[in-house]
């Protein structure tokens, strides 16, 4: 079963290089941090969980947004510009969204304030309503035509669970 989630992964990231492409943002200094897969109820959640706790370490298993979102790193996972993606997301679908399973975001990690981000790309219709989140703020490029899209921040999701397993 993984083995057909990791490979599907593939044609993910295929998709969301053409978004890029579109928009001409070149994320080649930018590291990829973490890829978030969609379920499509609770009890395939459950189910996900167990399958990928047998090859992946658990990182963080949270409530966000009123639902549990679970956060493991897996060895080998997929790879996109030369770089390993390890960490994946899975958060528990909410009763008033309807999600198809699969892929539906990846984060990649900036080297500048997402102010700068924003200048440096002015011409795109980035979505900025988490960019004054408390935690890991955030911008984000979507795909309307297939409901995909791409966040940037400043820190890395492994960063922040590791911040907030200390408080």
């Amino acid at each position: 079963m993984l083995k057909k989630i990791k490979e599907s992964a593939n044609s993910f990231l295929s998709e969301i290089e053409k978004l890029l492409e579109v928009h001409s943002i070149d994320v080649s200094n930018y590291y990829l941090d973490h890829m978030c897969y969609r379920v499509d109820t609770k009890s395939r959640y459950s189910e996900l969980l167990s399958i990928i706790s047998n090859e992946g370490e658990l990182l963080s298993e949270s409530i966000v947004g009123g639902r549990p979102i679970t956060t493991f790193k897996i060895n080998c996972f997929a790879s996109y510009l030369g770089q390993e993606i390890s960490v994946v997301e899975i958060p528990s679908p909410k009763d008033s969204n309807l999600y198809v399973e699969g892929f539906e975001h990846v984060e990649f990690v900036i080297d500048c304030s997402l102010a700068s981000f924003i200048k440096k790309y002015s011409e795109v219709n980035f979505d900025v309503k988490n960019i004054d989140k408390i935690i890991n703020p955030e911008v984000r490029l979507r795909n309307s035509e297939n409901s995909i899209s791409i966040k940037f921040h400043t820190e890395s999701l492994e960063n922040i669970i590791a911040q907030e397993k200390k408080k």
